[in-house]
């Protein structure tokens, strides 16, 4: 369907399988468009006023030891949409949500039954959902300047959706998207190269604003 594409991190084992089945095993990511640019901006709007907000502590707050402190104080601020953003944007968070989950549902309708079995999507809100368990302080936002990061990892989570709010590298060659940031972007590693150490990844994906991976 249109906003809809797919990249295989395994493509042996992906074709052994269903399309519901590989993305399930981690074997493929999917892309879909879910978010306007209007919805992207305004996050971005809420979420700077936020970051603002947390970076201006007085001299005595200097002294705290807490992670969301120390994060705010580097490259990387998580944000979660239930503390730092207003209740419309968080309202806009979990639309974005249950429209990428509701795009995998129509592309791929066996897929809930091999990853939600008993109608765990079956809410009108995501990040409300009493079926779900997140990572601890997510659903969240994520803001980077030059140098943030994560560490490669595995989420261990039955799903991860990502979405960037600004447009990466990739989106030049996606129809003359002004480039937001340079570098940057989520990779991603085959099975076998996975480990302490992981070797280059498999490939690197800085899709436009408001897509879904």
């Amino acid at each position: 369907s249109p906003g809809w594409s797919e990249r295989f991190l395994n493509p042996t084992a992906a074709a052994e399988t269903t399309e519901a089945e590989a993305l399930a095993r981690g074997h493929s990511v999917i892309l879909v468009t879910v978010a306007t640019s209007d919805e992207c901006q305004a996050l971005i709007a809420d979420a700077s006023g936020a970051v603002v907000q947390q970076r201006s502590f007085d001299s005595a707050a200097l002294k705290r030891t807490d992670l969301q402190f120390q994060e705010a104080l580097s490259f990387r601020v998580r944000l979660p949409i239930c503390e730092g953003f207003t209740s419309a944007s968080a309202q806009i968070c979990d639309t974005l949500l249950l429209r990428a989950l509701d795009a995998v549902a129509t592309n791929l309708p066996t897929y809930e039954g091999i990853v939600f079995p008993g109608e765990c999507l079956a809410s009108d809100t995501c990040s409300g959902n009493s079926r779900l368990t997140f990572s601890k302080g997510e659903p969240a936002v994520n803001m980077y300047t030059a140098g943030g990061g994560f560490q490669p990892h595995e989420d261990k989570q039955s799903l991860t959706i990502l979405m960037p709010l600004s447009n990466g590298a990739d989106t030049d060659a996606a129809g003359g998207t002004c480039k937001d940031f340079v570098g940057g972007g989520t990779a991603f590693w085959t099975d076998e190269a996975t480990g302490p150490r992981p070797d280059e990844p498999t490939f690197v994906l800085r899709p436009p604003a408001g897509t879904a991976m």
